[in-house]
């Protein structure tokens, strides 16, 4: 089968030390965490700060919006009202931990302007870090929207490298407000303490506190005194004392007016009109110079050119604000990449996010508020909270009242504008929210755009199963990291299941990576999560499963072995699984409790029937025999069907895993009776069959069925006793009643007639019910044997995205129908089928399509998204019944009869994606080509090339998107511009001396999406030689080398990627290249391209077998230029150019071999000595007549001696003196010059 995850992002977390290896690891790609539990030990101290209860003082707003960014520098008087420093107060009660080095505030920089990050983390239950409860909101009189923000407070004054607030706004009179229309209670969790002072979270108007009560854990108020304080931006805060030393609460009352909608404020009105005090303050510029600022900030004044154009003559507020939020979200990305890169101390904020291109939330606000400053428009930095994805709940120790918990993960910052709203210059200022695109990988498919995607044995997947012996091949690829570099990259490796680490390994330069999981001996029977990570946003998991034998043991009788009916229904089971093969338990089983009678299960005879393993493999577990089961002796036993339930690191979820079973999971068994006290007997039969036959098939209006009934108590039978036959599928129908007679027995024959409305096609649970005696009887199904229909009734939105937030599910709504009696059929499993034409793409549905449970009403609804791989475009949604019921009463069994299958469909679903970019290109009006393959356009030096573009963004154009002509070649952006009205630009290029002869790479992009193409400037080129061989070299020692650049003729730039030929040829002109030459290691032949980076060829090589004398090395440009980027893979251009080439001489010799041999081994004064040795070419060509040396040497290697011999016709010589020393060690040498000389085979060889 197969089982598929989306890929989400969680901590990775250990709960064990013990490291092991799987399959085929290196001993160096086994090492602890590392940097890992580094990150832990960091994210653990966050929870150490949050659980101690100054969640939400203003230290913590300080780490969270830029630490050391925000400064307050405003005083001003008045009491209770009095200004305070919202960033300096100190958490109450806290020491700073021993470890706080580890702590990474860059971690909390992150969390501080992430709305998304709730929605992305919110299910995964581990993550606790970000679900802590910051403070609860109680609606009295009041409802909580999502888009509510909770406001701490506001910065005017940018400094360039962050944000303060000015003291030059006068204190508010009063902080009532003129209106409200809600009323909340608002609860901030405290730790242990006396007193302190914390931020109040307000809403958008001016808050009026109505009272503040501090609270212990008893809900007693324990306030003994405290005061409100305002800042110049209207941030609250509450200094306080208490009666007592306790945790509990700061509660206070606010009177709210929630944000109004923006769009009140497109009211044509400009800033021009607002008061001069307004513009002053929130039009500022670092050091009051806005000209200097755009003079000296490159990108800033670039991007304050394009919004020029855009905005043109537009001059009221709202329009100029919206066009500025249009183009900051459209051209720039937001950038969770972990580790953070962020702005380095004293660098301008902005600046760097502009260049950049990508970067938080907060700088998306921070841009904006300038940019709209540069327009005149007053604006405003703010800090708090929002509602997003937090859910609404009740108290239950609070009066259980309904309130919202908004999170640690809600934090946010947005801007506030000044909007004039009449023609008089009154206003007010109100949030103008961005939406920064949330450019997150977006699938397997490519892996540039993914963080981290797993294949299995080479296909994208996140689940494999095999037998044992089976080796999973994990391959890892590593989308961009912030370095820039995805080379040599760590992974760690984790087995969930196991809770062990399983080491790490390394990307090699394309940011691949390959783990074995080995399911030999050692790997135990189960579903294995592995999971892998390179940072806190970049994992993934797969589940790999081994099928295989397992065996279960009940450890003893269930206790008790027997039970009374009249006295209870519960007995108590232990019981494990493990691996036969290695011992080992089996985890995540789940294992199914059974009553069997003659060796066959009767289903649903305990309760629950599915208990899940500890993580011992083990079950330990009270269960209730049901009442169904009749009194008897049974045998008790365990088994195993092959389901395991693992929880899904990326989910934090639980997720069901079947698979084929091996052996007969079964365990050993023990004896169990039910006896009853009131000794009742009640037996029931269909068709005189009793129940353990379980299943009956009829047809409506031509069969019927015969119930026996028979009725004893006390061993008398039961006159006048009644059953009815109920339909528990359908609300407990009762089907008809029996009355026994005398001998307590009874019959009916039941006749299934469509007059009976009842008989609807497909499965229907019956059972018998004692009625006066509360006995139930086994259930049996009854399957009708009619037509049914599967009814498709709408799949809606038809239009969704596959990535890039907005609509990104669909609806698939229906029902089963019986024609027959005109109603709904119960309990079906259908499944749903998305195609396009005869692909099949159902296996990109997020969910699981497979099965979709019908209700007790027949009808049947799911919510489906899709892979983001999924290509964009039109698909046809169809739904399909298969003969499977799920019954969910008493048994939770799964019925099947493949005799019922209907499908309906299609209905059209759009899939769109806003953040699948593309951009099409046209050289002088032809479309353009990834690869030319030798037809790539050519143009002379100084011709214009004019190159057109068309940016789409999914399945509609882009307007003013910022598209860049670059030139990769030379790596140098040529030129910028905006797309119009119809998505278009032109680019016009003059291929002058700045460009480089040859092939040139050209791109257009549009943020990180690219397109390329090439153009061929065909100009003169030469060949540069920077390093050539020695004019001598001894054949087949050292190398030879040669080594160069291909160059333009013009301007001495170099040419990339060009095709080099040597040629080594001999005195009489022949080339010699092929069979003399041995390439050395880094030179694969005579021909070879030169660096796509640098332009550098070389050429490495020995030449073992060449004759002696003079040799001509050439090497030649052949004018073939080849481009390796991703777009032009080994695109050739034969471009039939001159024969440019450069050359050297080089004089070959032979290398000489000298043997030599003396005895005896060990020479006294006054012995004989004999040294016999050969001399000869490296050929065997004996060197006659050349005169050798040979040397006597003492123990302290001084020359004590040396005399002379001369080789005869066969290189012989022989020597003998007698030594008058003590002899420690002899030499023999040959004379160099004697070797110039040519002799036997050798042929001198000179180059003419």
């Amino acid at each position: 089968m197969e089982y598929s995850f989306i890929n989400r992002y969680r901590l990775f977390s250990y709960s064990k030390k013990t490291i092991i290896r799987y399959g085929n690891m290196s001993p160096d790609q086994s090492k602890p965490e590392g940097s890992l539990k580094k990150q832990l030990i960091s994210l653990g101290i966050i929870v150490v700060l949050v659980i101690g209860g100054w969640y939400l003082s203003a230290a913590v707003t300080n780490w969270i919006f830029q630490q050391d960014k925000y400064r307050s520098v405003d005083i001003l008087d008045g009491h209770p009202w009095v200004d305070v420093d919202l960033d300096a107060i100190a958490p109450p009660n806290f020491t700073p931990p021993d470890d706080w080095s580890l702590f990474d505030s860059n971690l909390l920089d992150l969390l501080s302007g992430l709305p998304f990050l709730a929605g992305l983390f919110g299910n995964i239950t581990n993550l606790d870090q970000l679900n802590t409860v910051m403070f609860r909101v109680y609606p009295r009189a009041a409802t909580i929207s999502d888009d509510d923000l909770w406001r701490y407070s506001a910065y005017d004054e940018y400094t360039g490298d962050g944000w303060a607030r000015s003291n030059t706004l006068n204190n508010p009179t009063s902080t009532v407000p003129t209106t409200f229309t809600e009323d909340y209670v608002i609860r901030i969790p405290f730790g242990e303490t006396n007193g302190g002072t914390m931020a109040l979270p307000s809403g958008f108007s001016e808050p009026e506190i109505t009272y503040v009560r501090g609270e212990d854990p008893s809900n007693t108020d324990v306030m003994n005194s405290f005061d409100l304080a305002v800042d110049s931006q209207k941030g609250t805060t509450a200094t306080y004392t208490l009666n007592t030393n306790t945790a509990g609460n700061l509660t206070y009352g606010l009177y709210y007016t929630p944000k109004p909608d923006e769009m009140i404020y497109n009211n044509g009105y400009g800033s021009s009109l607002a008061p001069a005090q307004i513009m002053n303050l929130y039009t500022q510029f670092p050091d009051d110079d806005k000209v200097g600022y755009y003079n000296d900030h490159p990108y800033f004044s670039s991007h304050v050119t394009n919004l020029s154009t855009l905005i043109g003559s537009t001059s009221d507020t709202y329009s100029v604000a919206d066009i500025i939020r249009t183009y900051i979200v459209e051209n720039f990305g937001l950038d969770l990449t972990f580790p953070l890169e962020r702005p380095g101390s004293g660098e301008d904020i902005v600046e760097w996010f502009l260049e950049r291109g990508e970067g938080l939330p907060m700088d998306f606000a921070a841009a904006f508020v300038m940019f709209c400053r540069w327009f005149d428009i007053p604006c405003r930095y703010t800090a708090g909270y929002n509602s997003r994805y937090s859910s609404d709940t009740t108290d239950p120790y609070y009066n259980g009242w309904d309130m919202r918990e908004i999170q640690l993960s809600n934090m946010d910052a947005w801007n506030e504008i000044y909007f004039v709203t009449d023609g008089f210059g009154n206003g007010e200022f109100a949030p103008f929210i961005l939406s920064p695109s949330l450019t997150l990988p977006s699938g397997p498919d490519d892996p540039s755009d993914a963080p981290l995607n797993i294949r299995i044995n080479g296909t994208y997947s996140t689940y494999t199963q095999g037998f044992r012996g089976y080796t999973a091949h994990l391959d890892f690829e590593l989308g961009e990291v912030q370095s820039g570099t995805n080379d040599t990259q760590e992974l760690e490796l984790y087995d969930y299941t196991e809770e062990v680490s399983l080491g790490s390994v390394w990307t090699d330069g394309n940011g691949y990576a390959n783990y074995d999981v080995v399911m030999d001996n050692s790997f135990t029977v189960g579903a294995h999560f592995i999971g892998v990570q390179h940072s806190m946003f970049q994992q993934n998991a797969c589940a790999v499963v081994l099928a295989d034998s397992v065996n279960i043991q009940m450890t003893g009788a269930p206790i008790p072995n027997s039970i009374n009916r009249s006295i209870t229904n519960d007995t108590h089971i232990s019981a494990y699984i493990y691996d036969p093969v290695n011992n080992n338990r089996v985890k995540n089983a789940m294992l199914h409790p059974v009553l069997a009678y003659h060796k066959a299960a009767i289903p649903t005879s305990v309760i629950p029937a599915d208990i899940k393993v500890d993580m011992n493999g083990a079950i330990s577990e009270t269960v209730t025999i049901s009442e169904y089961v009749a009194q008897g002796i049974y045998d008790f036993r365990v088994d195993f069907n092959g389901t395991y339930e693992i929880i899904n690191p990326l989910y934090g979820t639980p997720q069901s895993i079947t698979i084929p079973l091996v052996n007969d999971a079964s365990s050993n068994t023990y004896s169990f009776e039910i006896i009853d006290d009131n000794q009742k007997v009640f037996n029931l039969d269909v068709d005189s069959t009793y129940f353990q036959e379980d299943t009956f098939h009829k047809d409506r209006d031509t069969d019927s069925m015969t119930f026996n009934v028979y009725l004893e108590q006390a061993g008398i039978p039961v006159i006048n006793g009644q059953v009815q036959i109920r339909d528990k599928t359908y609300d407990d129908y009762i089907v008809g009643t029996l009355t026994t007679n005398s001998f307590g027995l009874s019959s009916m024959m039941y006749s299934l007639s469509s007059d009976y409305h009842h008989w609807k096609a497909g499965v229907h649970e019956l059972y018998g019910y004692w009625v006066g005696a509360g006995r139930l009887n086994q259930s049996f199904y009854l399957i009708v044997d009619e037509t049914m229909e599967i009814i498709l009734t709408s799949v809606t939105p038809g239009l969704i995205n596959r990535t890039g937030g907005g609509q990104m599910t669909f609806d698939v709504d229906g029902y089963l129908w019986d024609s027959g009696v005109a109603d709904y059929v119960r309990y079906g499993y259908v499944g749903v089928q998305m195609r396009q034409g005869p692909t099949d793409y159902t296996s990109s549905l997020t969910g699981d399509p497979t099965y979709m449970n019908v209700g007790g009403n027949g009808q049947f609804s799911a919510t489906y998204g899709v892979n983001p791989a999924t290509p964009i475009g039109i698909y046809d949604i169809y739904v399909g019944f298969g003969g499977d019921w799920q019954l969910i009463n008493s048994r939770n069994q799964l019925i099947s009869d493949p005799a019922f299958t209907d499908a309906d469909g299609p209905v059209s679903l759009t899939i769109n994606d806003p953040t699948n970019i593309i951009i099409e290109m046209w050289i002088d009006y032809s479309p353009t080509q990834g690869s030319y393959f030798g037809t790539a356009p050519y143009y002379n030096r100084n011709d214009v090339v004019r190159i057109d573009v068309r940016v789409w963004e999914g399945l509609g154009i882009k307007t003013s998107a910022l598209v860049t002509l670059r030139d990769e070649t030379l790596g140098i952006d040529l030129d910028s511009t905006i797309t119009n009205s119809t998505g278009g630009a032109s680019f016009f290029v003059t291929l002058d001396s700045t460009h480089v002869a040859g092939l040139n790479l050209l791109s257009v992009s549009h943020n990180t999406i690219k397109n390329y193409t090439q153009v061929f400037l065909d100009d003169a080129m030469y060949v540069d030689l920077v390093s050539t061989p020695s004019a001598t070299s001894v054949r087949n020692s050292g190398q030879v080398s040669i080594s160069g650049y291909v160059r333009d003729t013009l301007n001495d730039k170099i040419v990339t990627g060009a095709g080099i030929q040597l040629y080594v040829r001999d005195f009489g002109g022949t080339d010699r290249t092929g069979d003399i030459i041995t390439w050395l290691p880094g030179t694969p032949g005579s021909y070879i391209i030169s660096d796509q980076t640098t332009g550098l060829f070389a050429f490495v090589w020995r030449m073992p077998i060449s004759f002696h004398g003079v040799y001509r090395i050439t090497v030649y440009f052949t004018g073939d230029q080849q481009d390796y980027s991703i777009q032009c893979p080994g695109s050739n251009f034969d471009v039939g150019l001159a024969d440019l080439s450069s050359e050297s001489l080089q004089t070959v010799y032979a290398d000489v071999s000298l043997t030599a041999t003396y005895s005896p081994q060990i020479l006294y004064a006054g012995q004989p000595v004999y040294v016999d040795g050969t001399l000869t070419y490296d050929n065997s060509t004996a060197l006659a007549g050349v005169t050798v040396i040979i040397k006597f040497y003492d123990s302290s290697s001084t020359l004590l001696y040396s005399d002379t011999a001369t080789t005869d016709g066969l290189g012989n010589f022989s020597y003998s003196t007698t030594v008058l020393w003590s002899v420690d060690s002899i030499y023999v040498e040959y004379v160099q010059d004697d070797i110039n000389y040519i002799n036997g085979d050798e042929v001198q060889a000179t180059y003419s």
